[in-house]
């Protein structure tokens, strides 16, 4: 923690005032005294603390906010939470954003409804491109990203022997504490423009979100030491799964198959449900330099060609994977669940399986479909199985959607390279039953696990999703509204109302618009700790606490996936020590922070790994794009500006059309649309238009079309 935000908590807990000496002995600081001193003259000056008579207090006049400095929507906003731990969003105008870059930590303080930035805790960009300029002896790079309107300095000894008007890639460090953002030069490019220098690689998007696609050599030889018969010593006092029918269904390229599943009727007419999930908890042993590696990746990352795992591929592909007629170790978790859907029982035990095959999405489907006879000879003992499931998963899913759970319109795009890979084309991601079936049950055991750890009130990591602000709501509502749905605005902000919403307009032109503003209302799933310290469920609101809007439930985990996720994989070593009898009350004590810990590193990793997927999938849709000049597509406008309408074309490529200055257009936020200066409507979101590719701009990283006129 930075030594500002030390000071920051310290004083907000105290009301008599705390000297400076007082403050040095009860605070561990990073910094020396010299430097401690300096931080107290600069808070005193920027007004977030306050000295009288020699001693400190936290200016109470002020809501200080601690968080990221990022760009929404092209609007800068302060990302974060108040020193009351209440989550904020606040706009900040460029006069008050001091010399913030994008991803910068910062202090910002709220008045009224903006922002103003008062102290730069640390630089985070990573890297940008730019053109270095010498002025004077004076170094320093113009960013090509127009959002990052502050030159970056470049130190003598960080300049790699760059000339001016050289384009280059500049690390930008750190430390925040000189007034003007420095940077070091990483690559130099060479002079002028180049489109082909602006394109940035999968390396330049792993570089800049400082993610190692190749694994410590450490860590491998510890993965090298792990053999496959050693296995068959280690199911001894585990539950044997192995006559039982259990398969894995998945995509036709995955490789990392860490679920499996199981099905059977009872005497009762309930359902027996098996997910038995891959024991990575076995391999990876807590703290081992394979764990520290796994943590610090957090996620793995899947791209169109290739994927970076979390752990590797010698375990992700191997020892822990699923695959078929092969003895591996598993975590199941087996429920007993009525014809209404409800869990009767559950047990979780290590258990150990062998997966009678390896079914994908595309053959089941087609086997939903169809019932086709080749896949009945080839798989004579899974078909009943199927059946089971096929009906299971219409009762899960007609409970979940009675409770309110919100389902999304709003296709994926897949990705569909040659074999030079390069981009053939993108369609719309196909998903059929059997894809809707296994996110079914992952569900149910996820909510079943969560539920189960809840009720015996130890330590856990839930995944929670809080409900969106009143402001956001009612914006969605009046959106929705102006289609002619007149729905009354409440205070109760509840998902059955939003899902009613989006399955009123399932079959309407509105559809894609009203669900994207849907999905723009809400706020961002995350990992968080609980019970933590202080907080019981005697003391907090749980329903709150550990809300997943999204899914309607109040509880709310990731079990299913600890080949990929870090928070699965720390789950499992729970409910493992849990099963073993090993969790005591300082044992749970210590686990608390330690928890807390992971949920916030694990949501911030995966927040990278969106964002890397994201930004590679835009690389390729631009690449694909530049061979499509002189075509008409149909787009849907999905936002506004002020200088400019966002489209999402059919395949689902979004782009951009700016205005220039003398079409005079301005945005009408209230009423959704653009105006003309005689207040005639341009443009309405959820309009659809025809448009043609103007350009790709490498530079900025958008794909910009223009409005087709109608002859």
């Amino acid at each position: 923690m930075h030594d500002v935000v030390k000071i920051l908590e310290f004083l907000k807990n105290t009301e008599k005032g705390v000297t400076k000496s007082n403050l040095k002995k009860l605070i561990e600081f990073s910094n020396n005294s010299k430097k401690i001193d300096k931080l107290l003259k600069i808070l005193t000056e920027r007004k977030l603390i306050i000295e009288e008579r020699k001693k400190f207090y936290l200016n109470g006049r002020y809501n200080i906010v601690i968080g990221q400095y990022v760009f929404i929507k092209n609007k800068p906003m302060v990302c974060g939470k108040s020193l009351d731990k209440i989550e904020e969003k606040i706009e900040i105008p460029n006069i008050y954003k001091l010399e913030a870059l994008p991803k910068d930590k910062v202090i910002a303080i709220k008045q009224g409804n903006i922002g103003k930035i008062v102290f730069i805790l640390e630089h985070d960009l990573g890297y940008i491109h730019g053109t270095y300029i010498e002025n004077n002896g004076i170094g320093y790079v113009i960013p090509d990203n127009e959002l990052i309107d502050r030159d970056i300095y470049i130190p003598y000894e960080f300049r790699n022997n760059v000339l001016p008007y050289d384009k280059v890639k500049v690390e930008i460090l750190k430390d925040a504490s000189t007034k003007k953002p420095e940077g070091k030069i990483m690559r130099v490019f060479g002079t002028g423009y180049d489109e082909e220098t602006e394109k940035l690689s999968l390396e330049d998007i792993l570089e800049i979100n400082k993610i190692n696609s190749i694994y410590p050599l450490k860590a491998l030889k510890q993965v090298n030491k792990l053999k496959e018969e050693d296995i068959v010593n280690e199911i001894k006092g585990r539950k044997d799964f192995t006559n039982d029918i259990i398969f894995t269904i998945d995509g036709e390229d995955s490789k990392d198959l860490d679920d499996a599943i199981s099905i059977k009727k009872l005497n009762n007419d309930n359902y027996l449900l098996g997910v038995h999930i891959a024991d990575v908890s076995h391999y990876v042993k807590e703290n081992s330099i394979l764990d520290k590696e796994a943590f610090h990746r957090g996620t793995s990352i899947y791209l169109i060609d290739t994927v970076i795992p979390m752990l590797p591929p010698r375990l992700s592909n191997q020892l822990c994977s699923l695959n078929p007629n092969e003895i591996r170790l598993t975590l199941s978790c087996e429920m007993e669940i009525d014809k209404n859907g409800k869990v009767i029982n559950s047990q979780i035990s290590e258990g150990y399986i062998k997966s009678k095959a390896k079914l994908n999405y595309t053959e089941v489907n087609k086997y939903f479909l169809e019932k086709n006879k080749d896949f009945e000879e080839k798989y004579p003992e899974l078909i009943n199985s199927l059946n089971l499931m096929k009906e299971l998963k219409n009762i899960l899913s007609t409970k979940r959607k009675k409770r309110g759970s919100i389902e999304f319109y709003f296709p994926e795009s897949q990705i569909i390279l040659n074999k030079d890979k390069k981009v053939e084309k993108i369609i719309p991601y196909p998903r059929g039953f059997a894809n809707d079936m296994i996110e079914e049950f992952m569900l149910i055991t996820n909510e079943t696990v969560a539920f189960t750890y809840f009720l015996k009130q130890i330590p856990f990591i839930y995944r929670i999703h809080k409900s969106p602000t009143n402001e956001k709501y009612n914006k969605f509502l009046d959106f929705v509204n102006k289609y002619g749905y007149k729905i009354e605005k409440t205070d109760d902000i509840n998902p059955k109302k939003i899902q009613e919403i989006l399955s009123k307009v399932e079959n309407s032109d509105e559809k894609l618009a009203i669900n994207l503003m849907a999905l723009h209302t809400m706020t961002q799933a995350r990992y968080i700790a609980f019970p933590v310290h202080n907080k019981t469920i005697e003391t907090e609101n749980f329903e709150t606490e550990l809300l997943h809007f999204a899914l309607a439930t109040s509880f709310y985990c990731h079990f299913t996936s600890p080949i990929r996720r870090y928070p699965d994989l720390q789950i499992h070593r729970i409910i493992k020590d849990d099963l073993h009898g090993i969790i005591d009350i300082r044992k749970s004590s210590e686990m608390k922070d330690i928890l807390s810990y992971i949920a916030k590193q694990s949501s911030k990793k995966e927040r990278i790994a969106d964002q890397v997927e994201e930004e590679y999938d835009s690389i390729k849709k631009m690449e694909y794009m530049e061979t499509q000049y002189d075509k008409t597509f149909e787009a849907t406008i999905t936002n506004l500006y002020t200088n400019k309408i966002e489209v999402t074309l059919t395949n689902t490529i979004v782009g951009y059309l700016y205005f220039s200055k003398k079409q005079n257009l301005k945005l009408n936020e209230k009423e959704f649309c653009i105006l003309d200066d005689k207040n005639k409507v341009i443009y309405e979101l959820g309009q659809v238009i025809q448009v043609e590719l103007n350009t790709i701009d490498w530079k900025n990283f958008q794909i910009l079309f223009i409005k087709k006129e109608q002859k």
